[in-house]
């Protein structure tokens, strides 16, 4: 379990109070509460909230950055083998469009993410299925994203 608090300085709480010099303060939160469970040595199981990070962070990533960083609602299966790994993860996203009045406030965001070990130069052949199904706003959007990346490494140069 992972806790997280993030405000600016001397910022105001949600319900607009003072929290600086106050008694009161704004309220911590869970950033990552999760169960890891490994079958077997190359297959594991991790449901609850965690981060997801997919591509190096440049395809799905947990920003970081930013001073409150992501985490998802998701079950995610991987799969490790002496080439690489096979990861299948179903997370829950919340609908952040409020105004649509839709009775479902969540969607799907589902993905498949294969990572190959290749060589000294070409470190990572990575292919991938991402998918966002979203069924809060009259018809079916549903959005997939496919593709590949690979990395790789000349002497000094890294791409």
């Amino acid at each position: 379990m992972q806790t997280q608090f993030s405000k600016n300085w001397a910022e105001a709480d949600s319900d607009g109070n003072a929290t600086s010099g106050a008694l009161n303060d704004t309220e911590a939160d869970i950033h990552q509460a999760y169960l890891d469970y490994s079958f077997s040595e190359n297959f594991s199981l991790k449901v609850g909230r965690q981060e997801i990070t997919l591509g190096d962070h440049l395809l799905v990533g947990n920003v970081g950055w930013s001073n409150v960083s992501r985490s998802f609602d998701a079950l995610k299966f991987t799969y490790s083998h002496d080439k690489g790994s096979f990861q299948f993860f179903n997370a829950k996203l919340e609908d952040e469009n409020i105004s649509s009045g839709a009775n479902n406030e969540y969607f799907n965001f589902m993905g498949v993410y294969e990572s190959l070990k290749l060589n000294d130069t070409f470190t990572n052949l990575d292919l991938y299925l991402l998918s966002k199904n979203d069924h809060t706003v009259g018809g079916d959007t549903d959005i997939y994203s496919y593709g590949a990346r690979i990395k790789a490494s000349f002497a000094s140069l890294s791409l």
